[in-house]
């Protein structure tokens, strides 16, 4: 998965040999060469490397492997899947000998769901649990006291006869 700081809107061009597959992102940067060893029977290394305004992303693959190329739905994602060549009917890139050129929004991308099943049940799980919170609150509820002490406020204690009677003078 190759990640763009800003929707990626540019060209891609590929080119295929036996064991290599050259893809070039064009007005795509990349601060410094990137080597990845990898143990799979499709890939063997990937480099990616800068080149003036374009980026090479130069894969060792096996004589049998075949790249499927998608973006995100945002344009934010290159997914580059490599697998065998026999079990992938389809094919993303067109295949030539030397290089073609295909444009982004031309690779297949996920369906962009409006509401997804998982928010659905995130939304079900709020609700359920604001339920069970109103009906905790509503069990720790204090029961109310005697009438004559409910009146009585915890600041200030009243009693039934006062001893001092506030009187106002005007």
């Amino acid at each position: 998965m190759i990640t763009f700081d800003t929707p990626y809107t540019g060209q891609i061009k590929q080119s295929i040999s036996k064991s290599k597959i050259i893809i070039k992102l064009e007005d795509a940067t990349i601060e410094s060469p990137k080597i990845k060893k990898v143990s799979s029977q499709y890939l063997h290394s990937l480099t990616i490397t800068p080149l003036n305004s374009e980026t090479l992303i130069v894969a060792s693959i096996s004589p049998s492997t075949k790249l499927i190329a998608s973006k995100t739905s945002d344009g934010y994602g290159l997914r580059l899947r490599f697998t065998n060549k026999t079990a992938v009917k389809s094919s993303t890139f067109k295949k030539a000998s030397s290089s073609s050129v295909n444009s982004l929004s031309a690779l297949p991308t996920k369906k962009d769901d409006a509401m997804s099943s998982s928010y659905y049940i995130v939304v079900a799980i709020l609700i359920l649990g604001i339920l069970i919170l109103l009906y905790i609150k509503k069990k720790m509820k204090p029961l109310p006291a005697n009438t004559e002490t409910s009146n009585n406020n915890w600041l200030f204690k009243t009693q039934k006869n006062p001893l001092y009677k506030m009187t106002t003078l005007i």
